[in-house]
């Protein structure tokens, strides 16, 4: 078995200290988001499992359209 260079594993650990603090906001935002969406349907009157199925609609939208290599 091969053990990868010191180069290629330091590059991999530099990699993942720039992504970790933009994954951490970008899951703090979703949550907020979402719970944001889900109160708002719930105060205008989508109660229970249709004010979940609101934000995930919202939400899964959201992600989707931000993963879209040609957005609109």
């Amino acid at each position: 078995m091969t053990r990868p260079n010191d180069s290629t594993t330091g590059r991999r650990l530099a990699q993942l200290a720039d992504a970790a603090p933009v994954l951490i906001l970008a899951a703090i935002a979703g949550a907020g988001s979402f719970v944001h969406i889900r109160d708002t349907a719930a105060q205008h009157g989508q109660h229970g499992p249709m004010s979940l199925a609101i934000a995930i609609s919202a939400s899964s939208e959201s992600a989707a359209m931000s993963a879209s290599p040609n957005p609109p």
